[in-house]
């Protein structure tokens, strides 16, 4: 409405409006050379190996999970409110949903599974029914859900409404879910052929070959761990052959001082050939040459930039930038934790929010330690214009995003003298009856020095 003011003002129907609508879109000639191949019914463009990304990276690799798992985690400890216009906290039904979103859910497993899935998958669907009309239009039916994104299809409808519904691959229904009924929040995704867009790029797929490589080191590990292997070949060169029976021998007696005391298993046994005395080392000394855990810290460090968060706060002493765990900490709420809450909070009060009323939701960061340094040095600041008398008390408390007080001289500047107002310097003072009051009487001939 707000498009043509000027046509509700002459009084255009609502049918005139749409075909004005669709005129303008007809003009869209890069949306249409866009999507025109899209047709209805059709699946838009999905990466099919976002299953694998969930299994091989979040669920198997120890570096995505505790990456994932503590940001989402922090994320979860933000507190939330509902406020005015005039950013005041009220007491509105809005409230309860950022409590308790769904009937088996509060927010802070909610939140964390939202975040879950968004730096595993690069989309955050949310199921978020709302009713059409009547006097609570606009309010949620039954709350709001997560839908598991690696299972989400997006159903076409045509180049000028590209999305006409989500299902799930999970449900032999294939129960169709009206596009706004779904909050869909993604990250960039730079692949444009057959609508694929309109799915957010995931994170793990971009660190794929990180993760890969670290999950095949480890299980080299696991795989030598559980098996066991030779510690090394004992040869002597100056025989050519050693029988069966002196390599048995030999076992037997280096099993009941040193090894593994099974009579089948070998694990811990030296391979013993002939020849002349020689020992090849094998086994778990490998390990190192094979630079198995180096990798494994070095994915680490990848896999941290990738979701934008220092490796310090992952015990990476090596890889520190930050001088203190409170600095990197803070890194991961600038650089993470609050752009991505912004998006869905922005998304929530654009799509959720106007049914409850003029209110919105904000994150209230005033209580997260690792974010109030800051306020601690702008305080400092503060005060040096307060005792200058460049700010007033109230200035200052205004600028700290603390209340106001009705206090007398709260807005009258100061100088640093006993904090005298300046409106009252030499009111009441008499520089004839000073200089006397000190025994100068001819203070007329005085001369500046």
């Amino acid at each position: 409405m707000k498009i043509f003011p000027n046509i509700f003002r002459r009084g255009v129907s609502a049918d005139d409006l749409k075909q004005l609508f669709d005129e303008v879109q007809e003009q869209n000639q890069f949306y249409r050379a866009l999507l025109e191949n899209v047709t209805a019914g059709s699946t838009l463009g999905k990466d099919r190996s976002q299953k694998a990304y969930i299994k091989a990276g979040y669920e198997q690799n120890a570096d995505v999970f505790s990456i994932i798992s503590k940001i989402a985690t922090m994320m979860s400890e933000v507190p939330l409110k509902v406020v005015d216009k005039d950013d005041q906290e009220v007491d509105n039904p809005l409230a309860e949903i950022i409590r308790q979103p769904n009937n088996y859910q509060i927010w802070k497993e909610f939140i964390r599974l939202y975040e879950t899935f968004f730096l595993s998958t690069g989309n955050g669907i949310i199921y978020a029914p709302r009713l059409t009309g009547g006097n609570d239009k606009g309010k949620l039916m039954q709350g709001m859900f997560m839908m598991p994104t690696q299972n989400v299809d997006i159903i076409a409808n045509s180049w000028r409404d590209p999305i006409a519904f989500y299902t799930l691959d999970i449900s032999s229904a294939q129960e169709k879910i009206p596009a706004d009924q779904v909050l869909h929040i993604r990250m960039p995704n730079l692949q444009y052929d057959e609508g694929r867009q309109f799915m957010g790029m995931s994170p793990i797929k971009v660190a794929a070959a990180v993760i890969e490589a670290q999950n095949q080191g480890l299980n080299i590990m696991a795989t030598t761990l559980q098996k066991g292997i030779a510690p090394g070949v004992l040869t002597r060169e100056d025989i050519e052959n050693t029988s069966p029976e002196k390599a048995s021998e030999f076992e037997r007696s280096y099993r009941s001082k040193y090894g593994n005391q099974s009579k089948t298993g070998r694990a811990g046994l030296p391979v013993l050939t002939g020849g002349k005395w020689n020992w090849v080392q094998m086994g778990f000394s490998n390990f190192r040459d094979l630079q198995i855990i180096e990798t494994s810290q070095h994915g680490l460090r990848v896999l941290a930039n990738v979701w934008g968060m220092p490796s310090d706060v992952f015990n990476d002493s090596a890889g520190s930038t930050f001088n203190n765990q409170t600095e990197a900490r803070k890194a991961v709420y600038t650089n993470r934790i609050m752009p991505d809450y912004s998006m869905l909070l922005d998304t929530l009060n654009i799509q959720i929010a106007p049914g409850y009323g003029d209110v919105k939701i904000i994150a209230d960061y005033s209580a997260i330690p690792e974010l109030q340094a800051d306020k601690a040095k702008l305080a400092e600041w503060l005060d040096r214009g307060v005792t200058n008398g460049s700010l007033t008390r109230n200035q200052w408390l205004e600028i700290m995003g603390l209340e106001l007080s009705d206090k007398p001289g709260m807005d009258v500047n100061m100088v640093p003298f006993n904090m005298v107002p300046i409106g009252q310097i030499g009111l009441d003072v008499d520089p004839e009856k000073i200089l006397k009051d000190h025994g100068i009487d001819d203070y007329k001939g005085l001369k500046a020095v």
